[in-house]
């Protein structure tokens, strides 16, 4: 499974890097890249934009602590990393692995592990939409806004994540 797991991670850091190799001149339409996951049982989206990466989980080492979400942390690309259960943050049941790790864009990151990564999808802005069916688990981390794809799906908020995680107000997003 770990080779699957690093096959399936490669193919989406190039993906991801190529993402930003493409100049904004050359595309055609306006699109906005997603990555599509499963917390849980529930169907998701992240944008792309607002991770500072995405990680197979190495060994997560638990440590003794009061933030009931906090899994432990990793060594991820030369830094410890607190990692936490994007399940728990959103009130959903824990699954039995989260093989995956979000990371926040920011110069000391936090880790967001989920499920499972299910794809990418570059979306136009009409392929978002405001719904109140929208708000999964916790809804200050979803909000309204969804994702038509393969179906609806709720956007996560990284901002708001990490926000809620140090304890403080989100800053008002730039250019949204």
């Amino acid at each position: 499974m770990t080779d699957l797991l690093d096959q399936r991670a490669r193919e989406l850091r190039r993906v991801f890097d190529a993402e930003f190799a493409t100049p904004e001149r050359a595309r055609s339409v306006e699109t906005q890249p997603f990555l599509l996951v499963r917390v849980a049982s529930e169907h998701l989206s992240i944008r792309v934009l607002d991770l500072g990466g995405i990680e197979t989980t190495r060994r997560v080492l638990r440590i003794p602590s009061s933030a009931p979400a906090l899994l432990g942390v990793a060594r991820i690309r030369g830094l410890v990393v607190p990692v936490f259960g994007l399940a728990r943050l959103l009130g959903l049941p824990e699954p039995d692995e989260s093989p995956w790790i979000a990371l926040s864009k920011e110069p000391a990151p936090l880790g967001l592990a989920f499920a499972e990564l299910e794809g990418h999808l570059g979306a136009t802005q009409d392929a978002l939409s405001s719904s109140n069916a929208a708000s999964v688990g916790s809804p200050r981390f979803t909000g309204d806004e969804v994702l038509r794809a393969d179906r609806l799906r709720p956007v996560i908020s990284i901002r708001r994540v990490v926000s809620e995680i140090r304890g403080q107000e989100p800053k008002p997003a730039e250019g949204r």
